[in-house]
């Protein structure tokens, strides 16, 4: 049965790493958790640390978790409107970069000025350069000085409490240049990505990623790791190795010890697609499946799903049959088979082989007005989160009621948890 929780990225999607302050903890608002699966557990009870700390974990990967921004959205999401400004500030990036949501400029000013208002300096500069571009608020040049202001008056803080503050360029460099680890990693990645106005420069990011390790940052350690093997496997790719300008292009699709790149990752793909690498072609076949980097082109992704089927390629096979399978369900579907519907728009949050919540949404709508009770509580789902659809309160426990008449659990647990608040 569908659920927001389930929302699983059929394939991984576009991400660079978002880095987040660290916000103060309180003795009653701190996540005890010391695994992924500790902090599911605080989260799911409504730590607002644990939520935090998902949202990263899925975005970035950290922990071991497989990215998936979507996933973030929902976390980040649940920490911000319990009031965290950190979160507030994150998933106000989000929208204005379309990770794991539809871009929206609106929705990004809106959650930046919720963590403005709270003092978060990165969201008081971001909606300070909305104002002066009028990106989602109107034009304003008093409302860009009167934010740049609030975030430089902070910037200047160089009390203890302020020494490993991350949420900007200059204030993650002052913090590392006062010995933070914490801070020196999280300065080297910057470097490494480009990341919040830094330059990109590689020198800079092991230097700092070298000084964070020499005080046993493990994450740094593996950083390093990864950019050494970068550079090994790009000697390889550049010699014409096809299984290295694969693993290249993966490098570059996730910003693994390279800047994310989604032209490089298809320029790499293509090199070795083009040399039969059936893994490549599988690859590339996702990437025009999905709009990964490139045009969504369903033909182009059928071509290259059968040159790699043709070598025993399994994944591109279960991709073809996914892509026959989501044919015969769009028939029924049009035909006006509710059944159909539902299914076509599970099809479109993960389980099937494209990621669409628009599509999703249709067809949930679809199958909802037809009385499907579990099409009932995906659209709501979708409302309460703003995927495919605007967010929408009112609409949300509009479905969940229609779902819960007819028995569905999950819908019913949403809406006792909204009366018991």
């Amino acid at each position: 049965m569908f659920s927001i929780k389930t929302f699983a990225v059929a394939a991984p999607l576009a991400a660079c790493i978002l880095l987040t302050a660290c916000p103060k903890k309180t003795s009653a608002d701190q996540a005890s958790c010391q695994t992924v699966a500790e902090c599911h557990k605080a989260a799911e009870q409504g730590n607002i640390q644990a939520q935090n700390y998902l949202g990263l974990a899925y975005f970035t990967g950290l922990g071991g978790v497989d990215k998936d921004p979507s996933q973030a959205v929902s976390w980040y999401r649940k920490a911000a409107e319990q009031g965290d400004a950190d979160s507030q500030e994150s998933l106000g990036k989000m929208y204005q970069n379309g990770w794991g949501v539809d871009q929206d400029d609106k929705q990004a000013a809106s959650w930046y000025r919720k963590a403005a208002e709270q003092g978060n300096t990165s969201a008081q500069k971001e909606l300070g350069d909305m104002y002066k571009t009028g990106q989602g608020v109107p034009q304003d040049e008093k409302q860009y000085e009167f934010w740049y202001q609030q975030a430089d008056a902070q910037d200047k803080d160089t009390s203890p409490e302020n020494d490993a503050r991350c949420d900007t360029f200059p204030a993650c460099h002052r913090a590392a240049e006062r010995g933070s680890a914490y801070a020196q990693y999280t300065l080297g990645t910057m470097y490494e990505n480009g990341d919040f106005g830094a330059p990109t420069d590689e020198a800079q990011a092991i230097f700092w990623l070298r000084k964070a390790a020499k005080q046993g940052d493990s994450n740094a350690r593996g950083e390093l790791d990864k950019i050494k093997n970068s550079d090994a496997i790009r000697k390889a790719a550049e010699q014409g190795d096809a299984r290295a300008q694969c693993e290249l292009a993966g490098l570059y699709d996730y910003g693994e010890g390279v800047p994310l790149d989604k032209k490089q990752a298809e320029f790499w793909l293509r090199k070795a697609a083009a040399q039969g690498n059936d893994e490549a072609q599988d690859k590339l076949g996702e990437k025009y499946l999905r709009g990964d980097g490139v045009a969504m082109d369903e033909n182009q992704a059928i071509s290259w799903f059968r040159k790699a089927a043709a070598q025993g390629n399994d994944d591109a096979k279960r991709n073809l049959d996914g892509i026959q399978d989501n044919a015969k369900l769009r028939e029924a579907a049009e035909r006006g088979d509710a059944g159909s519907q539902a299914a076509l728009a599970e099809s479109y949050v993960g389980f099937g082989t494209v990621l669409n919540y628009k599509q999703a949404a249709f067809w949930y709508r679809k199958a909802a007005e037809q009385g499907v009770a579990e099409a009932q509580y995906g659209l709501a789902e979708l409302y309460r989160t703003g995927f495919g659809v605007p967010q929408d309160a009112k609409q949300a426990e509009y479905w969940y009621g229609k779902a819960a008449a007819q028995g569905n659990a999950d819908a019913r647990e949403r809406l006792d948890a909204k009366n018991n608040r």
